[in-house]
């Protein structure tokens, strides 16, 4: 299964000026849950943008056509860990892995939906604006069924299900 785990705002937007503009404890402890003992897949700017990454106890993939465990000149290299692989692309992670958790950014996460790789989708909306720049493409979750697990006035957590799934 290739899950998709993501929180956004109002207008589905994922970041701004390549960070996270809010602070959502509540969606951080369901991430850390969902994802413990997992395949994690992320784009370069997620892993290289984010302190927290690699995370711990999970398998943290990169897809990238520019980073290399190999090449030691980068200066994040730091990052690299055990714990760390590097794809070129998604397709090269399907090949090694059947079940992971899209965890970011917004092109990749586009990318997988546009290509229907994603079977399933855990989306923590946000109610309010936070003036993004990169956006989840929600249309394409009209070809799936919506479930939704919590709603109040701040946010709604709802999975989505692949039909074909």
């Amino acid at each position: 299964m290739i899950g998709l785990i993501a929180v956004v705002d109002a207008d589905f937007g994922v970041s701004k000026n390549r960070s996270i503009p809010w602070s959502f404890p509540e969606d951080r402890r369901l991430f850390y849950a969902k994802t413990k003992n997992s395949v994690l897949v992320m784009g370069k700017n997620t892993f290289l943008e984010t302190e927290e990454i690699p995370l711990k106890g999970r398998i943290n993939c990169v897809v990238s056509r520019e980073l290399s465990l190999k090449g030691h000149n980068d200066e994040s290299i730091v990052k690299f860990q055990p714990n760390v692989r590097i794809f070129q692309t998604i397709e090269d992670v399907c090949a090694e892995y059947d079940d992971f958790w899209l965890i970011g950014g917004a092109k990749l996460y586009n990318y997988a939906l546009n290509k229907n790789l994603v079977d399933y989708a855990l989306i923590t909306r946000l109610h309010r604006r936070h003036n993004a720049d990169t956006f989840l493409d929600y249309f394409h979750f009209e070809k799936f069924s919506k479930k939704i697990l919590e709603e109040n006035s701040h946010y709604s957590i709802s999975e989505y299900f692949c039909n074909n799934f």
